[in-house]
């Protein structure tokens, strides 16, 4: 298998790792819905509308706004486009994830990042707000999915 390819099955692994962690984490929240604070609905949408953001930038469509709150209905949905979005984004033949685009910020910002470097971003962000997420969880009682990548790992099975 080329380098290209390696990268490429790479990116869709860590990808669905994210998908499956959010899932976990939109469903216990769903299932906790008369708990949940006005922090954690901030933290889970805007985990769902940062992904949705930065794979509007990479295909050139319109995007949510990075605060926005979404319905607690939507949230699987949402959650299920980001993914099957950004695999598209990966899979697609014409697509050199060394390419570099450029974009710019919701401040108005412009930057310059390779579409490999924005897809990892994309997947350290969601983990960075799901420890945040799952401290406040415990906070309320609830016990927070795990969601180590290497716990994640443990539960493939092996190739």
């Amino acid at each position: 298998m080329d380098k290209l390819s390696k990268l490429k099955n790479k990116l869709a692994e860590l990808l669905e790792y994210n998908f499956q962690m959010n899932h976990m984490f939109i469903r216990l929240y769903l299932e906790h819905a008369d708990l949940m604070t006005e922090r954690l609905s901030t933290l889970i949408n805007h985990i769902l509308n940062a992904h949705q953001i930065w794979n509007s930038r990479l295909l050139n469509q319109s995007s949510f706004d990075r605060f926005q709150i979404n319905p607690n209905h939507s949230l699987r949905s949402i959650n299920e486009e980001n993914y099957r979005k950004s695999l598209l984004i990966v899979n697609d033949d014409n697509t050199d994830l060394e390419n570099i685009i450029t974009y710019q910020t919701s401040t108005g910002d412009s930057f310059h990042n390779s579409i490999e470097d924005i897809l990892l971003h994309v997947i350290n962000h969601s983990t960075y707000h799901r420890a945040q997420v799952a401290t406040d969880f415990k906070q309320l009682g609830i016990a927070p999915p795990i969601s180590d990548y290497i716990a994640y790992k443990r539960t493939l099975p092996t190739r």
